[in-house]
């Protein structure tokens, strides 16, 4: 593919559509996020334009809502109506729950496949350290709300693609 369709959940400062648009400069990004000054406050967008370099108008088009409920809350998007999902650093900020709601719309929307990322832990001697991560430029919804296992992933359905320095990368590919 070259130019595929992507739907981002969970925006934040725009990491996932940089990434995107590194692999695949034509791709078309649609992105959901809960936080509404990311999207709407001009101030906050140059804020994260000058701290990290990124930039929210690599998306074709942004919508505000909980990531969870595309049905109700989010335009009603169709069957495989996007080539991939991505969940970046996501769904460790929704409940397990609302996770794998999300997660069971995402495959359902996928086209190809759905990725997801998630934080490591750091794991010592068979104890699991996990650095709970609070509000983030005054974004409540930035909180840490589970720290999700390998294990619990690939309970959803997802494949352990590697690990990076920050991150796991999963991934839920349509057969």
């Amino acid at each position: 593919l070259t130019s595929p369709s992507v739907l981002d959940c969970g925006v934040g400062c725009g990491t996932t559509a940089r990434i995107v648009k590194a692999l695949f400069p034509d791709a078309r990004i649609t992105g959901l996020e809960i936080f509404m000054p990311y999207i709407v406050n001009e101030e906050m967008r140059a804020h994260i334009k000058t701290e990290w370099g990124l930039s929210l108008d690599l998306y074709e088009s942004l919508y505000v809502g909980p990531i969870a409920d595309f049905r109700t809350e989010l335009p009603r998007f169709d069957d495989q109506s996007f080539d991939f999902v991505v969940f970046g650093d996501s769904l460790e900020h929704v409940s397990v729950d609302d996770a794998r709601r999300a997660v069971a719309q995402a495959h359902r929307i996928a086209r190809h496949a759905t990725f997801a990322t998630i934080p490591l832990t750091h794991v010592e001697n068979g104890v699991r350290y996990w650095v709970p991560q609070g509000v983030f430029l005054g974004n409540p919804a930035e909180a840490h709300q589970h720290d999700w296992t390998r294990e619990e992933m690939e309970a959803l359905g997802f494949t352990f693609e590697g690990r990076g320095e920050m991150a796991s990368c999963f991934s839920r590919r349509r057969s």
